[in-house]
């Protein structure tokens, strides 16, 4: 009975190790594998947007990453040309061309608007993380204020209320915007990162 006991004793520790061995190449690889994954992913992303369509079938198509660089020089000189007068003119023009553009109009101005309020040095858009609750009282959820709210929709509320977007988890790009009276929100000193890496780990992550 001894010798049998020991045997499972033995059999158990090993399965434990095993285990734990197991788990902890688990947490150390599929972190650097995904990370591996997505950059792989981006540059051949841009590869296939650029390079490959620009330059098909020749040695420069062959280089891998090569669309990133080309792509990140092609912004700096777009940035440089749109900031001078002559870039800032021909832009305006063709912004003229696509508003006359039915659908094009729709969706050009939309994209535009929002990327020169979330990257205007001005925007509060996503800069500040608070405590709302959120889908009924005394459920708190974290979310990020996207702007003061104006227009018709102030106009009806008979509070100042602000515009927030509270995102899923663990997708953040999809989510639920609300409008909440000041005076029921909570401001927080957390930053924004830490407070995305908390909706993408479910709550695991919290530094």
């Amino acid at each position: 009975m001894a010798e049998e006991d020991n045997k499972e004793k033995k059999t158990s520790r090993v399965f434990y190790y095993l285990r734990k061995w197991f788990i902890a190449g688990i947490i150390t690889s599929v972190p650097l594998i995904l990370t591996i994954y997505i950059l792989l992913w981006i540059i051949e992303f841009f590869d296939n947007l650029v390079v490959i369509r620009l330059f098909p079938n020749t040695v420069v198509s062959q280089i891998p990453g090569i669309g990133i660089i080309a792509s990140a020089i092609s912004m700096v000189i777009l940035g440089f040309l749109a900031s001078n007068f002559l870039g800032r003119y021909l832009v305006k023009l063709g912004e003229r061309l696509l508003q006359k553009i039915p659908i094009v109009k729709s969706i050009y101005s939309t994209i535009k608007q929002l990327f020169d309020t979330v990257f205007s040095t001005q925007s509060k858009a996503f800069r500040e993380v608070v405590l709302i609750e959120f889908p009924r009282k005394d459920i708190w959820v974290l979310a990020f204020i996207t702007s003061e709210t104006k227009g018709e929709i102030q106009d009806k509320t008979a509070e100042d209320v602000v515009s927030v977007y509270v995102p899923t988890t663990p997708n953040p790009t999809s989510g639920f915007l609300v409008f909440i009276p000041k005076k029921d929100i909570t401001f927080l000193e957390m930053k924004p990162d830490l407070a995305m890496k908390l909706i993408l780990s479910n709550g695991i992550i919290d530094k």
